[in-house]
């Protein structure tokens, strides 16, 4: 056989017999270690394990090994020999929470939304679980004041309409503001539009108003430009000050 000639899209023959010979070697390799020595192949490429959408974070340092935590917070990949990895999830392994209240317990609760089959004289299925799976994010600030007088603290958070992509040279976003009340609490805030020909979306800024906390924005600036606007606006005062309503689509999207 020519090793130069070529079949396909222009592989050599030389190429495919390599490709055949490692083939046979790590066939060779797999049957040893799995069925000889009834150890597990640190590369499987004959019983792969299926892609699961529930892994996070490993628990871990690199070398030391890892415990994979799920999204949903089981304990799912086991990593303690380097290079071996065990697919299960161990029901076993949880967080319980007690309250106490003058002498009696008031609430135990796994922390899980898992009902197993195992383990029933524990109190499962966490309740309100879908909450946290809101496209949601809680920024909370605790501001100290060592001075000996009172000062006035203002926190601006600024956002860019969009992910900052070339989509969003398009135009045609708009921001603008809103207010909920419920329970008699109130949250402000400002509503930006982003508004591509796919998949278009909203995204919300806030704050709870309360005795002494205020909210203010400004709809619009110009994120590419000098903002000083924005800057001299919250320098002035510590507030923002924007007309009332909508902000039409200005030239940029800010």
């Amino acid at each position: 056989m020519n090793p130069d000639r070529t079949f396909g899209d222009g592989v050599a023959c030389s190429s495919l017999l390599q490709y055949f010979s490692f083939t046979c070697r790590y066939f060779r390799w797999w049957v040893k270690k799995t069925l000889i020595e009834k150890k597990n192949a640190f590369i499987d490429l004959l019983c792969a394990v299926p892609l699961q959408q529930i892994y996070g974070c490993p628990l871990g340092g690199i070398g030391g090994g890892t415990i994979t935590r799920g999204w949903r917070g089981e304990f799912c990949r086991w990593q303690l020999n380097p290079g071996l990895y065990h697919y299960e999830t161990v029901i076993a392994n949880q967080f319980t929470v007690c309250l106490r209240c003058k002498g009696q317990t008031i609430y135990q609760q796994v922390l899980s939304v898992e009902r197993p089959s195992s383990l029933q004289g524990w109190n499962w299925g966490y309740c309100g679980h879908t909450d946290s799976s809101l496209p949601v994010g809680v920024f909370v600030w605790e501001v100290e004041n060592g001075r000996d007088e009172d000062v006035e603290v203002s926190i601006m958070f600024s956002l860019q309409n969009g992910p900052g992509a070339k989509e969003a040279g398009s135009g045609g976003h708009w921001n603008e503001p809103f207010t909920f009340h419920k329970d008699g609490q109130r949250v402000a805030g400002v509503l930006l539009h982003h508004c591509p020909p796919v998949n278009p979306f909203t995204l919300a800024i806030s704050a709870r108003e309360k005795a002494g906390t205020g909210v203010t924005h400004v709809t619009a600036f110009n994120p590419t430009g000098l903002g000083r606007e924005v800057w001299q606006d919250l320098l002035q005062d510590g507030r923002l000050d924007s007309p009332p309503g909508e902000c039409l689509p200005p030239p940029w999207d800010g």
